[in-house]
């Protein structure tokens, strides 16, 4: 994950705002690990102590910073953990807001997207 993680530092610090969020996937024998990571918000104290991140990662829906941040203010953090084995799934479901994913508010038919336990399962089926 650390070569993916990089990846991500790299896409979101340089986009100019566009990259809201990425999704990582990493696969190995027995287990597939989703993570979901996002800016942190432009009022985030610099460093970011974990007990805020903590905060944030314990809040339902994580919604991405909006507005564009300087790339020396940006602070990355892992928003959400999905892991799934052939046994059990954690961390599930994970939420992708519709804001951030098409940059308009939802229409009145339209949602944030949640992807569930069993689309995490179906996902990875062909893997274990």
């Amino acid at each position: 994950m650390p070569k993916l993680r990089s990846d991500a530092r790299f896409w979101l610090n340089n986009s100019h705002g566009q990259t809201r969020f990425v999704i990582l996937i990493s696969a190995k024998k027995g287990r597939v690990k989703f993570e979901k990571w996002m800016l942190m918000p432009p009022n985030a104290p610099n460093p970011a102590p974990w007990a805020y991140v903590a905060t944030l990662r314990s809040r339902p829906i994580h919604n991405p910073p909006l507005v564009n941040q300087l790339p020396g203010a940006q602070q990355l953090y892992s928003a959400q953990e999905v892991v799934v084995t052939s046994n059990a799934i954690t961390g599930s479901p994970m939420i992708l807001p519709f804001l951030a994913l098409y940059d308009r508010a939802p229409g009145p038919t339209e949602r944030d997207i949640t992807i569930t336990a069993p689309d995490f399962r179906a996902f990875v089926q062909t893997i274990f």
